[in-house]
């Protein structure tokens, strides 16, 4: 739209092109601008805007990078829709790593042989999906794969399975269970999947990502106390600025609290319902 960007016409305009400085541009962004919104229906079945800021951003994508070990030597499949946070971490970690990403074209409606397309293809090293995904893959053979780091996320991810995908490669693999909402920007807790140790029926969800704090707090928001009920909240850099256009719901889910490790100052959470 030529309300959103400037236009040249190569022929007419390249001698005051040439003109122009050959330095990178200074950028508008800052790190309060929005970078992204991802719609998502949560537990209310209502599709509601994720307004995602730069700053959240960078959070996840460099811890990301940290924990994956991410680098130039690896390749991640991009399979799965932009419309889909799963994607936030395939598209850039790569990105500000070196790495290399192998793009997969298809029915984002049918991802189901994407996926399958990407490992017999055997092209990369590096993939994140979710536990159906994963399931899909269980029976296929993969005593010649590539993958060596699997990152889970987005639905309860079953022992069993990541059992089963441990003792189906050969080699030694990485299985990470990363969790979060789409309103704490992608993931912010992970665990790595030990076969020896992890014997629950889901494997756990572990510990706060990078700048992320985790509470199970009461109605009253303080601590919970041992063997009662509460509920999750999540704080830090990744939580997101709101709801696009829904400042009600905003405000209902994105709280201003007192800190309850120290009982005076505030802290801003968002209420998971979880």
């Amino acid at each position: 739209s030529p309300n959103l960007a400037d236009i040249f016409l190569l022929d007419a305009d390249f001698g005051p092109i040439l003109n122009q400085p050959d330095s990178a541009r200074p950028s508008a962004a800052t790190p309060d601008s929005a970078a992204y919104i991802i719609f998502t229906s949560g537990s209310t079945g209502t599709p509601k805007g994720v307004v995602i800021e730069h700053r959240n951003l960078v959070n996840y994508i460099w811890w990301a990078a940290r924990v994956y070990g991410s680098s130039e030597g690896d390749a991640w499949p991009l399979f799965s829709s932009l419309a889909f946070d799963l994607t936030v971490t395939t598209l850039y970690t790569p990105l500000v790593t070196g790495g290399r990403i192998v793009v997969y074209r298809g029915d984002p409606g049918v991802q189901s042989m994407v996926v399958l397309k990407v490992i017999d293809d055997n092209a990369v090293n590096i993939m994140k999906l979710t536990p159906a995904h994963l399931a899909m893959i269980r029976d296929r053979n993969l005593e010649t794969t590539r993958l060596r780091k699997f990152i889970v996320g987005g639905e309860d991810f079953k022992t069993e399975l990541a059992r089963d995908i441990t003792n189906a490669i050969p080699h030694p693999i990485e299985i990470y269970n990363e969790y979060g909402p789409t309103e704490a920007t992608v993931g912010c807790m992970i665990h790595r999947f030990d076969i020896d140790r992890d014997q629950s029926a889901s494997v756990p969800i572990g510990v706060p990502a990078a700048n992320a704090g985790i509470y199970v707090l009461d109605k009253a928001h303080r601590p919970a106390a041992p063997g009662t009920i509460g509920e999750m909240f999540i704080a830090g850099d990744g939580l997101a600025r709101g709801y696009f256009n829904r400042l009600d719901l905003t405000d209902e889910r994105f709280l201003t609290v007192t800190d309850p490790r120290d009982g005076f100052s505030k802290l801003r959470l968002y209420k998971t319902g979880d």
